[in-house]
């Protein structure tokens, strides 16, 4: 932490917050949060640089990729996209209701995107990973990731799914 001094001799602190995308620089003075001096980054951005990443390093060349990092994968595409159509989604809730943002489907079917009209197969690309995901990644089960995972997930639709989204 470094420490600088200003007028009157009030000292104000430096610190670095680990988030989710890298540190950010808070400036603290009296122990509260003044303002950060450097924006967020796009997560949206950085979740699909990770499934990049996860699909050059794990999968691309692989002859039989590891289903862990295919999993990996899948989620981040999904985190990627749902950050995309989640921050974008400005319809307003009803009078006396809190605004909620629909499901990813539900978002990227809906206003303004149309996605399974506009673009029917990255839409389902789209279904797919995320029936996978609901079905079971979400709240997996050992019965489901032993049984269903190895027949919904493969190295070809990985590759789909990179391509598509």
């Amino acid at each position: 932490m470094a420490v600088e001094y200003k007028e009157n001799n009030q000292k104000i602190d430096y610190s670095y917050m680990a988030t989710a995308t890298g540190s950010i620089n808070v400036l603290v003075e009296g122990g509260s949060v003044m303002r950060t001096d450097r924006p967020l980054t796009n997560i949206q951005l950085e979740f699909w640089k990770d499934a990049k990443e996860k699909y050059e390093k794990y999968v691309k060349d692989i002859d039989v990729p590891d289903m862990a990092g295919m999993v990996l994968i899948v989620v981040a595409l999904l985190n990627s996209l749902t950050f995309l159509f989640g921050r974008n989604y400005d319809k307003p809730a009803p009078p006396g209701e809190k605004r909620g943002t629909p499901e990813l489907l539900n978002l990227a079917r809906g206003y303004p995107w149309h996605l399974h009209n506009a673009r029917p197969d990255f839409f389902r690309s789209l279904e797919e990973m995320f029936l996978l995901y609901r079905d079971i990644l979400k709240h997996p089960d050992q019965n489901k990731l032993e049984t269903e995972l190895a027949d919904r997930l493969n190295k070809v639709k990985v590759t789909k799914y990179m391509k598509n989204i």
